[in-house]
């Protein structure tokens, strides 16, 4: 009897060694870095009893883009041959090679070993590593202190919304500061900037805080944003012309959530914008499904009741907006201005109709979507009689959004000295209209400038403006430009624009041959006149 009570003590105590056997480690490591980066994290090992063989299993971490692949390396090195209750700090290096793309990348590392009985114990040490975007030029320095207000992390946001960005900038500098907040939204599986937007810039008294709110408008057609990939929002605050003095950023998750019906009149043009009675105008609609359904029976309706215009396009399918190729159509009307319109500005509704729903475009606010009508009572000229005159505009290459555009024009009167209105007219929301009033002399060219706000928060692409010459209500002359509009990290400066002919007149475009051909001639006359003078 005695016997059988030492051996189930015996049993009881070698399972309680079996049980208390066990292998934890550190929960989560974070790593937020740059390309061309390291950085060293410490994570601890914990062992009751004993645990032989301990081990580590990175087979199941995402740390390649594909074309580069971010290393790690362990201090001490594993295999660990044993540990008998006590905790290891271990050193984790991980090393992010020159050009890693932007994202997300890890995963779980696994911990393994065995107890004194050869039996299999394991854990997971969850690894997460940010390679970011250059925010801050050369690093978060100084002394500005960043939160993110709005919105909030993990926030939804769909296209075509106005995201309002609010944040709450803290100067614990000794001097007042003049600061500038960056806003850039990213697709993280992508590795790619969607948009990005500068605020306007704020003086911030030392020891003190100013708050900034911007709205970005997010795109519908970028190729860039789909459900269910991953989004995130950098922020930047930064001194004005010294960011290597003072950076702090800041980012949050933000998540694509799509509608289940949602479609939009993504643009309304109407050509030309400037009209006489019986012209023919052409009207184009732009609808694009913006939800995550299909749609099927869509139509779009164009009216203008004081000119008696009512269009509406047979019925077509949108697939939903994954489907880039598929998900937007245009629709094209061609009108008449009737001969009895009164001369003014006229604003034409749009609205879209699916899914037993109608979506109405604000056309007051889009100058795109307003026509002018006027000389009806001309014929056969345009121009007044006793002052007559032309317009010609610099071709302009390209601009950055948010900038102001540099926009110069030459008039060129051919009748009397008179004053004249010059309009700029955008076709769209990325500008407002301008108008300005200039004077030029009988039969002289003079050149002017108008400087129009490219508005923040718009898409990359290609728009285009009128430029018209009126004297009094006559429309003299006009002209159509286009421009590429880029954001500001990808152009320098303002417009970039093209010589008019006037730039061609200037000593220093003048060629180097035209000087030497003009040195020649030179020459030879010095010669015929010294020669004329000898024969004397």
């Amino acid at each position: 009897m005695r016997l059988i009570g030492l051996l189930i003590l015996s049993i009881l105590l070698f399972s309680f060694s079996i049980a208390a056997a066990s292998l934890s480690a550190t929960g989560t490591i974070s790593v937020i870095e740059e390309e061309s980066s390291s950085s060293v994290q410490t994570f601890s090992i914990t062992v009751t009893d004993t645990v032989n063989n301990i081990n580590v299993d990175t087979s199941s971490l995402a740390l390649s883009d594909g074309d580069n692949n971010i290393t790690l390396s362990f201090s001490p090195s594993f295999p660990i041959a044993s540990l008998t209750n006590q905790t290891s700090n271990v050193q984790l290096t991980v090393n992010i090679p020159a050009n890693m793309d932007i994202g997300k990348y890890g995963g779980p590392i696994n911990i393994s070993g065995t107890n004194t009985t050869g039996e299999s114990l394991s854990t997971n040490l969850d690894l997460q590593i940010l390679v970011k975007p250059e925010i801050c030029e050369d690093g978060v320095i100084g002394n500005l202190n960043l939160d993110i207000n709005e919105p909030d992390d993990g926030d939804d946001f769909k296209p075509n919304q106005e995201l309002n960005i609010g944040t709450e900038i803290d100067n614990n500098d000794n001097d007042d500061l003049d600061v500038k907040v960056e806003a850039s939204l990213y697709n993280m599986d992508k590795g790619k900037k969607i948009l990005s937007m500068v605020s306007n810039e704020k003086n911030i008294d030392s020891d003190d805080s100013e708050s900034f709110d911007m709205d970005i408008k997010i795109p519908t057609d970028s190729k860039y944003l789909k459900e269910g990939e991953d989004y995130m929002l950098f922020v930047k605050a930064y001194e004005d012309g010294n960011e290597e003095d003072n950076c702090a950023e800041r980012f949050i998750d933000l998540s694509l959530e799509l509608e289940d019906d949602d479609v939009i009149i993504e643009s309304l043009t109407l050509t030309p914008q400037v009209a006489s009675c019986g012209d023919t105008i052409t009207a184009s609609l732009k609808a694009r499904n913006i939800g995550s359904g299909d749609q099927n029976n869509v139509k779009l309706e164009l009216k203008q009741d004081a000119l008696n215009i009512n269009k509406i396009s047979d019925m077509f399918d949108l697939e939903g907006f994954d489907d880039k190729d598929d998900n937007y159509r245009t629709e094209t009307f061609t009108f008449n201005i009737p001969d009895n319109a009164e001369e003014k500005d006229y604003v034409f509704n749009a609205k879209v109709y699916f899914s037993d729903v109608s979506q109405a475009l604000d056309v007051l606010l889009n100058p795109s979507a307003s026509l002018t009508v006027s000389n009806c009572g001309l014929t056969g000229t345009t121009t007044s009689t006793s002052s007559q005159a032309m317009l010609t505009v610099s071709s302009l290459k390209s601009a950055a959004i948010g900038s102001m555009l540099s926009l110069p024009y030459v008039i060129t009167n051919t009748g009397q000295s008179a004053s004249f209105t010059v309009e700029f007219i955008p076709s769209g929301t990325w500008s407002t209209k301008q108008t300005q009033t200039v004077t030029v002399g009988s039969g002289q060219s003079s050149q002017f400038t108008i400087s129009p706000i490219i508005n923040s928060g718009i898409s990359e692409g290609t728009y285009t403006a009128t430029v018209r010459l009126l004297s009094g209500n006559n429309v003299l002359d006009q002209k159509t430009i286009s421009l590429e509009l880029l954001n500001s990290n990808s152009i320098t400066g303002r417009a970039i624009y093209t010589k008019s002919f006037l730039d061609d007149l200037r000593i220093d475009n003048l060629s180097a041959s035209f000087w030497i051909i003009a040195n020649i001639i030179l020459a030879l006359v010095i010669l015929g006149l010294a020669y004329l003078l000898l024969r004397k």
